[in-house]
């Protein structure tokens, strides 16, 4: 619900497309949890490098920006 509420007040001021903002918080959250962090815990790896997580990182923004950033 938190991260809910910080994406609509991103809708609320135009920097996000207008959705359901706890769909777009599960969507986010998915994204996050997905690359190193399901390898971990399907004990594929043992640990992640900063690196990684960077990488993880970024992967997860641009997929989420890509659907819900308004251009502008």
């Amino acid at each position: 619900r938190t991260l809910g509420a910080f994406l609509e007040g991103a809708m609320d001021r135009g920097t996000l497309q207008r959705c359901d903002p706890i769909t777009a918080a599960r969507q986010l959250i998915a994204l996050c949890m997905s690359g190193s962090h399901h390898l971990l815990l399907v004990g594929m790896i043992e640990e992640v490098s900063e690196s990684q997580i960077v990488k993880d990182v970024d992967n997860a923004l641009d997929l989420f920006l890509g659907r819900y950033r308004i251009d502008g």
